[in-house]
């Protein structure tokens, strides 16, 4: 659950422009739905003048800098685990993990921890059925271990489910300039390096990135900011629809700004990169789906 005392995000030059101009639509068109008033909505700052949406943008940024300000006072508060809940049971790979990595690290003290990682995985694979099999059964012991005492812990009214439920209806989060570029280029770098192991293909795709001409990466940089107008639009239209909508997962730490999350994945670029132009903020990704996502 979010925390409360955190500072709240600041609503970009799109939802500053629509607070002020839904009454109107509403009042001109009383029969209006949801939809059609956004759809208003979208219309009217499409054609808006651009020394009045240069007055949104300017209030946006000056919320922005304020909001960055309180964001580096603010100390969020780590939420305790409880210390009377079940621990998650290993896995069979990890438990062969722990036991092997050391094996590796001895052997070959100059690895990095993607090369320990590749090395793991290759043992693993080529691994006698019969000593996996031995794995396989631990694990299924700690899982049943786990079952048993989850089931006593809820039981005891102490389990608390800390994973908000995201509303299906709710908009998703548009893709940053660096994940539309990375869908593209993903399935080259794999076709050109098909060996490469999703550290590699991440330091691959971050290395073009870099290099890329300014009017290629403008044609990106557009795409994610048409569909961040977009989302504006139908989250306007979703807000207004519910106007106590539930808590969103907080996957994405620079929703409304230019801040660059720095989830990485070892020896990789980050999951996001920083974006210009300050009005409109893109989503990430956790580096476990960062992970999924270089798979596909």
């Amino acid at each position: 659950m979010k925390d409360p005392n955190a500072p709240k995000k600041p609503l970009s030059a799109y939802f500053l422009f629509s607070q002020e101009e839904r009454l109107k639509v509403k009042a001109e068109f009383p029969d209006y739905s949801i939809t059609e008033v956004a759809k208003e909505l979208g219309r009217r700052w499409a054609q808006i003048d651009p020394a009045i949406k240069q007055s949104y943008e300017q209030r946006y940024q000056e919320s922005r800098r304020q909001y960055e300000q309180a964001l580096q006072a603010y100390k969020p508060q780590k939420k305790k685990k409880d210390p009377n809940a079940p621990k998650q049971p290993l896995s069979a790979y990890f438990l062969f993990s722990q036991e092997e990595r050391l094996k590796v690290k001895a052997e070959h003290p100059n690895y990095s921890i993607c090369e320990i990682a590749k090395e793991l995985g290759r043992r693993w694979a080529d691994m006698n059925p019969e000593v996996k099999q031995h794995y396989q059964q631990k694990a299924e012991e700690g899982r049943q271990k786990y079952d048993q005492e989850m089931a006593a812990y809820r039981q005891d009214n102490r389990f608390e489910d800390p994973k908000p439920k995201r509303d299906p209806n709710m908009p998703k989060q548009p893709l940053s300039t660096y994940f539309l570029f990375s869908q593209e280029e993903r399935l080259k770098v794999k076709a050109e390096h098909p060996s490469y192991s999703i550290c590699e293909i991440a330091k691959e795709l971050g290395r073009r990135w870099a290099v890329m001409s300014p009017e290629v990466k403008q044609r990106f940089q557009q795409m994610a900011e048409q569909a961040r107008q977009k989302y504006d639009q139908e989250m306007a239209a979703y807000r207004q629809a519910n106007p106590t909508p539930p808590v969103q997962p907080m996957a994405n730490a620079n929703q409304a700004g230019t801040g660059a999350s720095t989830s990485k994945l070892p020896g990789t670029v980050p999951t996001t990169v920083p974006q210009p132009g300050g009005a409109a903020g893109y989503a990430a990704l956790s580096g476990s789906d960062y992970s999924s996502f270089l798979l596909q």
